[in-house]
Formats: C-alpha cells, structure tokens, sequence
C-alpha cells in the first residue's frame, strides 16, 4: 500500500470502530444516535428555554422527524415538555441527566481505552496532529468550492 494513503484508510478504520463504539454507548442507555446527540443539545443549553423548532433548526430535521423524535424521547421518560408562559419548551427530565452522564462516563472510558499506553506528550501531538489535519480538509473544500462559485462558465 501506498504510505501516502496509509493515514485516509487508518482514520477511516478509527472513524467506524469509534462510531461502532459510541453507537454501542448510547444503545446501552436505550437510545438512538441522533436521540442522544439532542438530549445532549438540550443539557448543553439548560437553564435556556429550549423549543422544539430551535432544535429542528441546529439538527436540519423536518417537522415530521422533530415531531417523532421528541414524541418518542418524551414516552421513554428521557424529556419533558414544559409551558413556559405561552410557549412549549423542552427540559432533560432526571433519566435523560441520568443516561447522559453514563454516556459521558463511557465515553471518557472509552478515550482512555483509545490512548493506552500513550504519553501524555503522544496524546497532546496526536490531537494537534487530527486538528491541523481537519483544517487543512476544511481549508482546501473552502478553496474548491470557493473557485467553483466564482467562475464564470465557459461561453
């Protein structure tokens, strides 16, 4: 194999064992990847009057999706809806702060599990490394796409 492309299939690897690995994390907590990372939204915001469409909005979600999520957080226990004068607001009941704070737990486990027998030093150059990596990416589909909308078509 290329060395070159070594580093694409080796964060590809880690990118689905670690999206095997959270997936498993919030399953054992009875809920849905995209359940949890609005639960998390919601906690993120406590003390916030937290309304359906303001996480419609930060997910890209349709009415309908929204609708069934929230239905179905709200039947196994994990939010509550609240009227906050004459609007509805969502709240983190205790299960919710509850399996979040497991999540939480498990994730961090499963850092450490990730950086046995690192270094503190290898771990700092590994996350420094990961970061200037995604800028890099971020940086040149910015320039891509950046000359695409700029060009005018060829006449």
């Amino acid at each position: 194999m290329d060395r070159k492309l070594d580093a694409i299939f080796l964060t590809k690897i880690l990118s689905k064992e670690l999206e095997k690995k959270l997936d498993q994390n919030v399953a054992s907590v009875d809920l849905t990847p995209q359940q949890s990372r609005i639960i998390f939204f919601i906690r993120h915001h406590e003390g916030e009057d937290i309304r359906q469409v303001d996480i419609r909005d930060k997910f890209k979600l349709t009415k309908s999706t929204m609708s069934g999520l929230i239905s179905r957080l709200e039947a196994k226990g994990f939010i509550k809806k609240e009227k906050v004068k004459k609007t509805v607001v969502i709240r983190v009941t205790q299960k919710g702060i509850d399996a979040t704070e497991k999540f939480a737990e498990e994730n961090e486990a499963l850092v450490e599990e990730m950086f046995k027998g690192f270094t503190p030093e290898e771990r700092s150059e590994v996350i420094k490394g990961l970061n200037k990596m995604i800028q890099n990416i971020i940086e040149e589909e910015e320039i891509t796409c950046g000359k695409r909308l700029n060009e005018s078509p060829a006449h």
